[in-house]
């Protein structure tokens, strides 16, 4: 399991003044962040430009994604089993969600027991998918949406859709939207210009990676320097703090101290080798939970484990009960751990050749040095010993005639880096302005209408002698 296990990616407009399509895929690291794992340009938005991007990525990853996440574009709906055919493909809910009020009608619309029932059915991560079918059938029959186009048009996609068919797969309990990708939009825009050619398109993309690099080095060197406090005495607790980055232990601290304080266990049951758990929350419910002490397996019937891999509180009272002092292996996740990135250098530098081994090398050593900030702290005395170690460093370096030789200027820095000579003549001519249905004027919904029309300032008509959105050219009086 790796960061590209779950992706989102969606068509950005406006980066470029070719109008060509910007397509970032964005993933969550170990510490719930967004992180970008490639990016395409297209000049069209249709299935074989998709299918194109698509095939080009999955062979830069080396691994399709076991889920994904997109709008309803037909051409990406159509696309994505071309290319992934095992790939779990899903709907962001927020796009589907936000045009209900303009789908059931304006009554409905302003009634807050159906959203509000609504909601409850479809955003649900727990109910069954017969509970779902049979709530969701009733809803329509009790608000006479039954023959709703739109809404029974959904019904029908909801295998793209609704959590209920996707309790079997790992999510990271992060992407059911394509929130993320909108995040990311937020990001790339900081450092890109609708103005800018190719060229300069690619240097601020550049840019943008390299700050998000960076962001995510500080994070990991704040892990290590880190201590958190802790609100129980379990051990279970000290090594959560030791295995997971620091905004997953907070997660998992809040599961522990309700399995400690919320939860109490009302019967147990022997069946065998193994031993049922009825547990109950304050809210009453009762989750079972077996425990195989053989190997410390444990299944809940809460599904928390599965659908975001980490230990639910139901567990984590077994654990307690059992007297364990650490999180069995098989329940921690590599992905939320302190060391996954860590794994993926190690795992790429075993592949790549000797000048991608010193960019490796450059990556760790950044990390180290993060680390090495994050230990020093207040402490002036380690502060000092760093600071010399450095300038010795600089100085040693300076004087070795080395550095001369590496000062080649722009164009010597560049060739260096892209591993080639620029050539004398240069035939690349930038493309054509393509025409894209994010680069012209969007076809505005009656929503949409109405809501600008409402919020038109009213003026005086003369004939009605009244404040109104009327003239006396078209008073209903006169």
């Amino acid at each position: 399991m790796h960061f590209g296990d779950v992706v989102s990616f969606d068509a950005t407009y406006g980066t470029n003044k070719y109008n060509l399509v910007f397509v970032p895929f964005t993933g969550v690291d170990n510490h719930k962040r967004c992180v970008t794992f490639a990016a395409g340009l297209l000049t069209k938005e249709d299935i074989d430009s998709y299918t194109w991007l698509l095939d080009n990525f999955k062979a830069a990853m080396g691994n399709p994604p076991l889920y994904i996440v997109t709008d309803q574009d037909l051409a990406m709906r159509t696309a994505i089993p071309k290319v992934f055919n095992e790939c779990r493909h899903r709907f962001c809910m927020w796009h589907i969600m936000t045009k209900v009020s303009e789908k059931v009608g304006p009554e409905l619309a302003k009634d807050e027991v159906f959203r509000k029932k609504l909601n409850k059915i479809v955003w649900n991560e727990v109910i069954s998918v017969e509970d779902f079918e049979a709530q969701w059938k009733t809803l329509m029959e009790e608000y006479k949406l039954a023959n709703n186009q739109w809404l029974c048009h959904l019904f029908e996609l909801r295998k793209f859709w609704i959590p209920a068919y996707f309790g079997d797969v790992f999510m990271g309990g992060l992407i059911r939207t394509t929130s993320r990708s909108e995040a990311e939009k937020s990001a790339f825009g900081k450092f890109t210009s609708p103005n800018a050619s190719l060229v300069e398109f690619y240097f601020q993309y550049e840019s943008a990676i390299d700050a998000q690099r960076h962001s995510d080095a500080k994070r990991n060197a704040q892990c290590e320097g880190y201590f958190p406090d802790y609100e129980t005495p379990l051990l279970l607790e000290r090594h959560a703090a030791t295995v997971y980055t620091i905004t997953i232990f907070y997660e998992v601290q809040k599961e522990i101290i309700a399995g400690c304080f919320y939860c109490q266990i009302v019967e147990i049951r022997k069946d065998g080798d193994s031993t049922w758990y009825d547990i109950k929350e304050e809210c009453n419910r009762i989750f079972c939970v077996k425990h195989s002490p053989a190997d410390n397996s444990v299944l809940c019937s809460c599904g928390l484990f599965n659908r975001l891999g980490m230990v639910c509180r139901h567990m984590f009272l077994v654990f307690k009960d059992a007297r364990l002092e650490c999180i069995p292996n098989q329940y921690v996740v590599p992905r939320w751990t302190k060391l996954s990135c860590m794994e993926h250098l190690t795992t790429r530098e075993q592949h790549t050749s000797r000048d991608s081994s010193t960019k490796l090398l450059m990556k760790k050593m950044w990390s180290d040095i993060y680390s090495c900030i994050g230990l020093v702290g207040g402490d002036s005395d380690r502060l000092e010993r760093m600071t010399q170690v450095i300038k010795g460093l600089k100085e040693e370096f300076t004087q070795d005639g080395a550095t001369q030789e590496l000062a080649k200027g722009n164009k010597g820095v560049i060739e260096a880096f892209c591993e080639t000579r620029a050539p004398d003549i240069v035939t690349i001519k930038p493309p054509l302005k393509v025409k894209n249905k994010g680069s012209g004027r969007r076809i505005k919904s009656n929503r949409e209408k109405g809501i600008e029309k409402s919020k038109k300032p009213k003026r005086l008509c003369r004939s009605c002698n009244q404040f109104a959105r009327h003239d006396s050219r078209n008073c209903p009086t006169g």
